[in-house]
């Protein structure tokens, strides 16, 4: 069941990786879960039945968020330890901070770099670079990494 949704986000979402298992993950087996449990209330014709299917079910799913969140935990505490994943985060941090000085520009410029270099043929993240500059340019006014600001500095 989980490739049948993971199948349908790859289909559908295909420019956007990690994003897209997450997401269309969490999405789909809360259509499965739903449509399942309005299955089994519809065979249901007993009262009694419906009542204990009621109250059955938001423990079921409960144990379900609760395990998925558990993987989840622990997928994101391996994941820590992955040197891309850690610049991606350190990327989105100084995205958030926004420090305007020339070190500031430097230093992000060095994480494009850092991440260029331990994933050289990412074009997702080459197009997510546009994206990023026009983000910083709409919020704080500048560019993430604006080279010819480096390209200063160093001389």
């Amino acid at each position: 069941m989980h490739a049948l949704v993971e199948g349908i986000g790859r289909t559908y979402v295909p420019f956007v990786p990690a994003w897209r298992d997450t997401l269309m993950g969490q999405v789909g087996w809360s259509l499965v879960i739903f449509a399942l449990l309005a299955i089994l209330l519809g065979t249901i014709r007993s009262s009694a039945g419906t009542k204990v299917t009621c109250a059955v079910a938001p423990v079921l799913l409960g144990a379900c968020l609760t395990l998925t969140l558990l993987a989840n935990s622990r997928l994101a505490l391996v994941d820590r330890h992955d040197p891309i994943s850690s610049v991606t985060k350190q990327i989105g941090v100084t995205a958030i901070s926004a420090d305007a000085t020339a070190s500031g520009n430097a230093g992000r410029c060095i994480l494009i770099d850092r991440y260029t270099g331990l994933a050289p043929t990412d074009a997702w993240f080459r197009r997510l670079g546009t994206a990023r500059n026009n983000l910083m340019a709409d919020r704080y006014g500048w560019p993430f990494c604006d080279t010819a600001l480096v390209a200063e500095s160093d001389q």
